[in-house]
């Protein structure tokens, strides 16, 4: 018997993804000098613009959100979620850093004869005990990311950084999206390592 989707409004993404891919790079750099650059603000635009689609970037607001103790950033998201104000009275909750931001991508179709901008509105969240980080889009046409960037220590002094991308596209454009959004993701991932030279 074949399961149901997972309703929207009840899924732990806030969409049903329709496409996904994951990838992974080592880092020459400790934890403690690779996690502020690729997880947080102090990296949040130099990490967006290392993708040859960039072509704008800017920092929005940078608030906090609160999750229950017994969540992750893994099954979560925050993009939409309300800024926290306090934590007074409240003892199960854990306060997370999130940074707003808007990015130009730009596309080229028809083998670049055409360029078609494209509008992403996201949020950067991220818990540093935990070694995770959170990414989240959504463009001008409804395509929506959810980035999850697990950041761990390995032997010798390096970093692995493992990025699980899930997405949500119209239909008819899901191929498309998913093999650009593989590519992109191992080229974008594979120039992690220019940050730190």
């Amino acid at each position: 018997m074949a399961s149901s989707p997972i309703p929207a409004d009840s899924n732990p993404l806030g969409f049903q993804p329709n496409f996904s891919c994951k990838y992974s790079v080592l880092l020459d750099q400790p934890i403690s000098s690779v996690f502020p650059i690729i997880a947080t603000t102090e990296g949040c635009e130099s990490v967006t613009r290392l993708s040859k689609l960039c072509t704008a970037f800017e920092l929005g607001k940078r608030d906090d959100v609160a999750v229950p103790r017994s969540a992750s950033l893994r099954d979560s998201h925050f993009r939409t979620v309300p800024a926290h104000e306090t934590t007074e009275g409240q003892k199960d909750i854990h306060v997370l850093p999130r940074q707003s931001f808007k990015m130009t991508e730009t596309i080229p179709i028809l083998f670049g004869i055409i360029r078609q901008n494209v509008i992403l509105s996201g949020t950067l969240t991220w818990d540093e005990p935990a070694g995770l980080a959170l990414y989240e889009t959504i463009t001008d046409g409804g395509i929506q990311v959810h980035k999850l960037r697990e950041i761990e220590a390995v032997e010798g002094g390096k970093t692995r950084v493992t990025e699980v991308i899930h997405g949500k596209c119209p239909s008819w454009l899901r191929l498309i999206v998913e093999r650009a959004a593989s590519h992109g993701h191992k080229a974008h991932m594979d120039l992690y390592h220019t940050l730190f030279q």
